[in-house]
């Protein structure tokens, strides 16, 4: 028997407002109409107990596979969504998209098995590494126009989550149907049962409940879904969910140190070359990775494919391709939005104005053109990136307006202006004397100040860096080499 998964290729995977893919005829038509003809009666999943309206019931795999009532067709169907195979294809279509989202989770030899309900945790590890559930859903009859789940995110401990929906010819009901949403902000809160309020989200896309319809995710802290709201009737709503738990959480609630609302911003010194694997592979799950003048000629971002989405240099005119000249083919060939100054005639797709307090601006320019100088080109793209576009130059393949801004390669000692390898031989301006160290800190203290006021945090994740006038917060060990790598996937 083919799965549900048996047509789809990574080309069908859509990421907005997260990975997901929807198939249309998933199943052969043949073996869809089996399906439905032979969908188990609502006393299969009820049981006997008090029926709530608009109420999802379930028949897991478990009570499925050894029940001869349910069709052989049915069972085959379960045993083949519940098998080491099928897992083996929701790592191949999704393996790069898991390994993104959870860099620390390794897929290498797994073992599955079938969820067993009363197992608990501790009995599904000594069984398998996932345990995996193809569960026959039955969602009662609406009494009232009614939502049977609102916003929410699954267990952490699951993996991903499927569904097939199996609507009912008959079935003239509206809404039932799936919503993706996304965060309007940094703002984050969950319920105890990983509910999110309406208000901290917006709704991305509506999937509608139709026949033989796929949906298929990876579970993650923002892959918050919903059912809309459904109309009363009479009509149950039948669908089948695919499902794969493991023994512990695969991801947190607290918000991950790089989500797609922070910007990270890196720059050259030469604490690059003490991030690992890991660290470069959670950097890119970032809103936005942007380069600051040398950053991508270093060797360790190269050694990690680091893939850019903008580049930013404002020195043009003062000589950055005679101190980085690789820098020139890259800027060139770059399929990265490029930023520069509006002084200088390298080809780009923004041209910004630097300004400072001869401009009348401390710290802060709320124009959308604008960037606040300060001593640092990572201020004025940080400035940049923190307002959003402009009405009339809106380019949706490029976010702005971020509310977190984080840097990485931002070292600024003291008297030590050297670049990471391949960044540049020169030394950055800050290190020619202590007294221009601390006018460039100073600008960097004036730029956190006017974006907190304006809701914006800046984060420095460099590694002993020098620079005071910026939160610091530490990376976790696995960030660094020379500490245990993240497992490998």
């Amino acid at each position: 028997m083919k799965s549900v998964l048996h047509g789809v290729t990574r080309a069908n995977i859509e990421s907005d407002p997260f990975p997901h893919v929807v198939v249309d005829d998933a199943l052969d038509p043949e073996l869809y109409a089996e399906l439905a003809a032979s969908f188990p009666p609502n006393d299969a999943f009820v049981r006997g107990g008090p029926l709530e309206s608009n109420t999802p019931y379930f028949l897991n795999a478990e009570r499925s596979l050894p029940d001869e009532s349910i069709s052989p067709r049915w069972r085959e169907f379960v045993r083949r969504h519940t098998s080491s195979e099928f897992f083996d294809e929701v790592v191949t279509l999704f393996g790069p998209t898991i390994r993104l989202l959870h860099p620390r989770l390794s897929l290498d030899g797994v073992r599955t098995s079938v969820r067993r309900r009363a197992a608990g945790r501790e009995d599904a590890r000594r069984r398998a590494d996932f345990a995996l559930e193809c569960q026959l859903v039955w969602g009662s009859p609406v009494a009232h126009p009614s939502r049977a789940h609102p916003v929410h995110v699954d267990r952490s401990c699951a993996l991903y989550a499927g569904l097939l929906y199996m609507r009912h010819p008959d079935d003239d009901a509206t809404g039932g149907d799936l919503e993706l949403y996304r965060f309007r902000s940094a703002a984050r809160a969950y319920n105890e049962r990983r509910f999110v309020d309406d208000s901290l989200v917006e709704r991305v896309k509506t999937i509608p409940y139709a026949p033989n319809r796929l949906v298929f995710f990876i579970h993650h802290a923002e892959a918050l879904h919903a059912v809309s709201v459904r109309s009363a009737t009479p009509h149950p709503r039948l669908h089948v969910n695919f499902v794969a738990e493991t023994d512990r959480d695969i991801f947190s609630l607290e918000r991950p140190l790089i989500d797609r609302d922070t910007a990270v911003i890196v720059c050259s010194g030469p604490s690059l070359e003490s991030l690992s694997a890991a660290a470069w592979q959670e950097i890119q799950q970032a809103g936005a990775v942007v380069a600051v003048n040398g950053a991508p000629e270093a060797e360790a971002v190269k050694a990690h494919g680091v893939r850019f989405t903008m580049l930013a240099a404002m020195d043009f005119n003062q000589g950055l391709l005679n101190k980085v000249p690789t820098l020139a083919e890259t800027w060139r060939t770059a399929n990265a939005w490029r930023v520069t100054s509006v002084l200088c005639d390298a080809p780009a797709e923004t041209y910004l104005r630097e300004v400072d307090e001869e401009d009348g601006v401390e710290g802060w320019s709320d124009d959308p053109g604008e960037g606040y100088k300060g001593g640092s080109t990572a201020m004025i793209i940080g400035n940049w990136l923190g307002n959003d576009w402009a009405d009339e130059e809106r380019a949706p393949r490029h976010r702005r307006g971020f509310r977190r801004l984080a840097y990485v390669g931002l070292d600024m000692v003291p008297n030590d202006g050297r670049h990471a390898r391949g960044a540049g031989a020169h030394h950055s301006g800050f290190a020619s004397s202590l007294e221009q160290h601390r006018r460039v800190c100073g600008g960097w203290g004036k730029l956190c100040a006017q974006a907190a006021k304006r809701g914006i945090e800046i984060i420095n994740l460099t590694p002993g860096t020098g620079l005071a006038e910026m939160k610091r917060v530490d990376v976790p060990e696995h960030w660094l080499t020379g500490l245990d790598e993240v497992v490998s996937a």
